[in-house]
């Protein structure tokens, strides 16, 4: 059965979280590749001033020319500078839309101050133009509105500079910059759906590779790769973390007493309960048989005991059914600079092993 989301007619995803979750990956892509271009293209538009210069001879309109191109040279660098803080798609697709509205009508209209500018040169121009919005990933209806924007500047810009233009020109300045509108549009609109479809198939895909198949919780592979990542953004910022190890008590006895399918229960409905009293952003796996393991990223020693006491203080108020009181034991270990992934999970396991020793049914937490 296909479970894949579903794609809206302007070719994205009906879950928020999901199309959120897409256009992070996109503006990973973009932000690595991007910027580079608009150093190379804010080059390219003051290497035409040599172009500006062989072409008019009227001080005035080199003046003027001059003047529309730093103001365009100078977003493009202003961009370059501040386009590592760009966080989320939504930004990037504005500033995406302006930048390409100020650069395509910027062009235009310096051609269009040229001696003797060629109207049909223009209308191809706009056309490729028109193309490359639908090209780089962004908003769809700000791709629009950018095509739309862009055609009645030529059409207003060619009746002010062309006083000779025939008729079927006109009709051509009409008629092929919106064909080709329409066309892109289209064509942008069946590959953002292949793509967001190839994007669902690769999350199914990997929630099949990350996920327990008994507790439905995140498994070891997913939480190594989740440590690695906090570990490196830890040494890299210093932002805390903690880890923490629960282990069900005398798990034994219950698979000996009543079954291995009641202890299949018992793990399910703990996994439950903790994915539900965990915050949003942290991470519950299964660490291998009647052990858990979550992840809290950002927090501190204080964050996390005050969670673990929240999904202890849950857990002892469920129903297990068959009669049973699970108790469950935890042991916590926060972040330390020296730390890698075997001295902060050893410290958690030998936490763990602390409250089994006290009694279990209890936390103990330390960062030595």
């Amino acid at each position: 059965m296909d479970e894949r989301p579903a794609i809206t007619r302007l070719g994205r995803f009906a879950d928020p979280l999901v199309e959120q979750a897409y256009e992070k990956k996109i503006l990973a892509e973009r932000k690595a590749g991007f910027r580079p271009i608009l150093l190379i293209l804010a080059a390219v538009f003051a290497l035409f001033l040599l172009a500006d210069f062989i072409s008019n001879r009227d001080p005035g309109r080199i003046a003027h020319i001059m003047s529309i191109r730093a103001a365009s040279f100078s977003w493009l660098l202003a961009l370059y500078l501040l386009f590592p803080k760009i966080r989320t798609f939504h930004t990037f697709a504005g500033i995406l839309f302006l930048t390409e509205l100020i650069i395509s009508m910027s062009v235009l209209f310096i051609s269009s101050l040229y001696e003797n500018p060629d109207f049909m040169l223009q209308l191809l121009s706009v056309v490729l133009v028109i193309f490359a919005f639908y090209v780089v990933p962004g908003r769809f209806e700000l791709m629009l509105a950018a095509t739309l924007i862009l055609w009645v500047f030529f059409l207003v810009l060619a009746m002010v500079r062309f006083s000779d233009v025939a008729l079927k020109e006109w009709v051509a300045a009409v008629l092929f910059p919106l064909a080709f509108g329409i066309t892109a549009a289209s064509l942008h609109l069946r590959l953002e759906k292949e793509k967001r479809g190839q994007f669902s198939l690769n999350r199914q895909l990997e929630e099949m590779a990350w996920k327990d198949p008994l507790t439905d919780s995140f498994n070891r592979l997913k939480f190594d790769a989740d440590l690695d990542f906090l570990l490196k953004r830890a040494k890299d910022s210093g932002e805390p973390f903690a880890v923490v190890l629960a282990d069900v008590d005398d798990f034994k006895q219950i698979n000996d007493c009543h079954g291995h399918l009641v202890g299949d229960d018992v793990l399910m409905k703990l996994a439950e309960i903790f994915r539900r009293e965990v915050r949003k952003q942290d991470l519950v796996a299964r660490w291998g048989g009647e052990e858990f393991v979550v992840l809290f990223p950002g927090a501190t020693g204080q964050i996390a005991l005050a969670v673990t006491r929240r999904m202890q203080q849950a857990r002892e108020t469920a129903e297990f059914g068959h009669g049973l009181h699970i108790t469950c034991s935890f042991g916590i270990s926060i972040w330390q600079e020296s730390d890698d992934a075997r001295i902060l999970i050893n410290r958690a396991d030998r936490n763990l092993y602390l409250a089994k020793e006290q009694g279990k049914n209890r936390i103990v937490w330390s960062t030595l």
